[in-house]
């Protein structure tokens, strides 16, 4: 079903006319690795630029590994920045409570919200770029933080943000 949206996102993208983007998805691809933590990129995912309004969106989506464990890479922009706010507020409080936890980590100056559900037993780890625009991390099965930290550590986020 989202692969039918994103499609469908896409072709509106190319077909609207005066349709212009100042950020776009198709600059953040070749600054993602095809291998990460010794997962290969699959073909599944994709991205889009979407103009909605006054709003400007701009979506990549990798996926790496097949099976039990794979990692999720999205970047995000948005050029109101109103649905990532959220992110930006997570790292002003840490919060733990049993088999959760939410905190602040800094990965290559970026401020980030750390995530860990034991229940899912899965990560999610979000990179605060700029107030309109998150990389977000997200794997299962491996809840070691200094592992997860050290895989988005290994990622081009200098280079990423400085394209928004």
């Amino acid at each position: 079903m989202r692969h039918k949206i994103l499609t469908t996102l896409i072709l509106i993208t190319f077909f609207v006319p005066g349709f212009s983007q100042a950020v776009d998805y198709n600059d953040w691809r070749p600054l993602l690795p095809n291998k990460l933590d010794g997962l290969e990129v699959t073909p599944d995912g994709g991205g889009a630029n979407i103009k909605m309004g006054e709003m400007d969106i701009s979506d990549l989506e990798l996926k790496y590994g097949i099976g039990e464990r794979q990692i999720h890479i999205n970047v995000k922009y948005e050029s109101t920045g109103e649905s990532l706010a959220h992110f930006k507020a997570s790292t002003l409080q840490d919060l733990v409570m049993p088999g959760f936890v939410s905190k602040k980590v800094i990965i290559q100056g970026f401020d980030c919200v750390y995530l860990y559900d034991e229940s899912e037993n899965s990560t999610f780890i979000v990179v605060i770029l700029k107030d309109t625009a998150i990389l977000s991390f997200a794997t299962s099965g491996e809840n070691n933080e200094k592992h997860n930290v050290g895989v988005v550590n290994t990622l081009k986020l200098k280079e990423i943000n400085a394209t928004i």
